[in-house]
């Protein structure tokens, strides 16, 4: 089975979808294309791509210990960076996390040799002995840059360091006064009013620079559905994604505040077929007494509103434009949200 680790759109609304062992693949609306090693890219073993504002595509993974590292691909020009690519590249081929500033300067954390940083074909490394412990931890989890170009790098088990471009801060539960609710970073964004939003193994964390404040299951009443948060996400509306070990939840002003559970296997839903041109059947493998299906754009806008009563499946169809959509169901509290790919 092919696996798929994540998607990116870019400016002209072209899918970019990176799998785990079948390269890179594009999807513009109407015809698909792949690439691979023999195209120019770095491995066929990819992690993530990260589109920049310069709409290059960077796209990283690693295939065993040595083979990988980071490919750019801009104006359909591919360039390689690693142990055993075309370019020198990162120290390590591990890359957990990658952001561009705005100065152009790309950055990339890794599992275990530091942060790299690289502009103007220059690549240069920052470990804990080189910073004098500017850096705390030479395992990296994931890196932002602020609206001030100051870079925030998460640890894997040390808290939060942040490089203004000549000084390092370093923010963990101790010196915070437990402030930072946890050492353990697993990703974090950066929202419009330069709030630094942290996601740990214990909550998410908000930081304005001075006072920190703290989200958990408990003081959300359960807005946030569990303390263990993955992944941090911000989309075109401001609302703010937390996906967690229970589910996701997300905040904002243009979406209420809502907690979607994926932990229900034997409540699972089934949609078919996926990619459709418009008709698609949702199966609930159960019957559904009294609920609701949303169907929404990836802004977050509501295409459809479908009442549900006594039925065990729905026929439905998308008129819109080409692209992805989310199918969210509601019923008994609980919500459950599924991606859905129209082509034309």
């Amino acid at each position: 089975m092919i696996y798929s680790n994540n998607i990116a759109v870019d400016d002209k609304d072209v899918k970019w979808i990176v799998s785990n062992e079948e390269g890179l693949a594009s999807f513009n609306g109407n015809s698909w294309n792949n690439y691979y090693t023999s195209d120019g890219l770095v491995t066929n073993y990819l992690f993530d791509i990260y589109i920049d504002k310069w709409k290059r595509k960077w796209v990283y993974g690693a295939n065993g210990a040595f083979l990988g590292g980071v490919t750019v691909i801009d104006n359909n020009v591919f360039t390689s960076y690693g142990p055993y690519a075309q370019h020198t590249g990162p120290v390590s081929n591990a890359i957990s996390d990658m952001v561009v500033a705005d100065d152009g300067t790309a950055w990339f954390t890794n599992f275990y040799y530091g942060v790299n940083s690289f502009k103007n074909g220059m690549w240069k490394l920052y470990n804990t002995s080189n910073t004098a412990g500017g850096l705390s931890e030479n395992g990296t989890s994931s890196v932002v840059v602020d609206k001030q170009n100051k870079t925030w790098i998460g640890t894997r088990t040390k808290g939060v360091c942040a490089f203004d471009g000549v000084n390092w801060s370093k923010y963990t539960v101790a010196n915070t006064n437990g402030g930072l609710v946890s050492d353990e970073i697993y990703s974090m964004a950066v929202d419009s009013k330069n709030l630094i939003w942290i996601a740990t193994n214990k909550g998410v964390n908000m930081f304005d620079g001075t006072i920190w404040t703290n989200y958990t299951r408990v003081n959300t009443n359960g807005g946030l559905v569990c303390d263990k948060v993955y992944d941090i996400d911000i989309d075109k509306l401001g609302n703010i994604w937390f996906t967690t070990d229970e589910g996701y939840s997300v905040y904002g002003d243009h979406l209420p505040t809502k907690t979607i559970n994926i932990n229900a296997v034997n409540n699972a839903v089934d949609i078919f077929p996926n990619p459709t041109q418009g008709n698609f059947v949702v199966n609930f493998n159960r019957n559904i007494i009294e609920g609701k299906v949303f169907i929404r754009n990836v802004e977050g806008k509501l295409i459809e509103e479908i009442n549900i009563q006594n039925q065990s499946s729905l026929n439905l169809n998308i008129y819109d434009s080409s692209g992805f959509y989310f199918i969210e169901l509601d019923s008994n509290n609980e919500s459950q949200v599924f991606k859905l790919l129209k082509t034309n």
